[in-house]
């Protein structure tokens, strides 16, 4: 009979589990292949969302070219993903033939940046009159009246102020940021207190080292005194630091006068 397994007397006990135990897991091969062919998996339970997925781009009014690919989308703009939200005066992008995204820019007075990640209770926030979002790297280029303030659980920031401020963002425990200024700001609060405050013309911070290295004319100021210099390297977690001097200058520090 169709789909019955008759066990005589030959079949082993053995031999005829096998078979059954055969069926059972060709069943369930054929049900997740069903699965796979009609790409039915919850959104919600993805355990790392990809960079062109859950894009959703909202305006008053928006225009595409349909042989360049290139769109707009203005007036109350809005860009979201899971745990990201781009907002600006305009939208303006790219898309492939494919469909996915190559790269958006939003544009404001200011465009506003925000990302939040609920697990580690920690908050991405940057506001710029230009803000380039290249989707599949995770890279952002932020222009014009730079500002970038990223915010721990435990009262910990890091704010930026500069000219040009690059974010790779592509691992969000290793953020990456490099930014340039005339003269670019920084500063640095661990438990709620000032840590670091300083100006320079360069700029290099890695949130999982904690690294900072700041470069020409830089001005900082630290719980020991001023120091001004060439070249500064911070560790935020570590406090330890080293200077070097510029061309034709030596190192200066101003030693902080403690309170009685």
């Amino acid at each position: 009979m169709k789909n019955q397994i008759i066990m005589n007397r030959s079949t082993k006990p053995f031999t005829y589990f096998c078979i059954l135990f055969s069926l059972y897991f060709a069943g369930l091969y054929s049900s997740f292949a069903e699965q796979i062919a009609t790409n039915e998996y919850p959104n919600d339970e993805l355990d790392q969302v990809e960079p062109q997925q859950h894009i959703v781009l909202k305006s008053d009014r928006s225009r595409m070219d349909g042989k360049t690919l290139i769109f707009e989308y203005c007036g109350n703009a809005v860009l979201t993903q899971p745990g990201l939200e781009l907002t600006a005066n305009c939208l303006i992008g790219k898309k492939n033939k494919d469909g996915s995204y190559q790269s958006i820019t939003a544009k404001g007075e200011p465009a506003f940046l925000t990302q939040i990640n609920l697990e580690k209770n920690e908050k991405l926030a940057v506001r710029a009159n230009l803000i380039e979002y290249k989707i599949q790297s995770q890279q952002f280029l932020i222009l014009t009246n730079a500002q970038l303030k990223l915010t721990g659980k435990t009262q910990d920031s890091l704010e930026i102020t500069a000219d040009k401020i690059e974010l790779d963002n592509k691992i969000e425990s290793a953020r990456d940021i490099s930014a340039t200024g005339s003269p670019l700001q920084i500063e640095l609060i661990k438990s709620g207190n000032t840590d670091l405050k300083a100006k320079s013309k360069k700029l290099h911070f890695n949130t999982k080292t904690s690294n900072l290295k700041l470069s020409e004319e830089v001005i900082a100021n630290l719980e020991l005194g001023q120091i001004t210099a060439g070249i500064f390297n911070y560790n935020s977690e570590t406090k330890v630091s080293s200077f070097d001097k510029s061309p034709g200058k030596q190192v200066k520090i101003i030693q902080t006068k403690k309170q009685p």
